[in-house]
């Protein structure tokens, strides 16, 4: 068995799998909305605050907001997509060494 091999889960497999998935999908939601209000924030920012008296400190605020809102939205994403498949490897391999073996998942191929 190749250690890119599909297996099909077992019953514990599938239940970490879900309860993975379900904070995952939490997590991608919660970080799609914190995207939109940092969106919401710069605009209107940008709105109240349109004198160039301001733009310093407006800009350096919004530096801030930028810090702690972390990455853009893509990185956040890619980085949350692969850590739910790494995680998946990580039940597969679970699973292996609990069981001593998998059935492999038909119709599916490391290809």
């Amino acid at each position: 068995m190749s250690r890119f091999d599909y297996v099909k889960y077992d019953e514990e497999a599938i239940k970490k799998q879900v309860r993975l998935k379900i904070l995952h999908t939490k997590m991608e939601k919660a970080l799609e909305e914190v995207e939109a209000c940092r969106q919401e924030i710069w605009a209107e920012a940008h709105e109240v605050l349109p004198d160039d008296k301001v733009d310093a400190p407006r800009d350096r605020a919004l530096d801030f907001l930028n810090k702690a809102t972390g990455p853009d939205i893509d990185e956040a994403l890619a980085d949350l997509e692969h850590s739910y498949m790494w995680l998946g490897k990580a039940i597969r391999d679970d699973q292996i060494n609990r069981n001593g073996a998998a059935d492999l998942q038909e119709g599916r191929s490391d290809s």
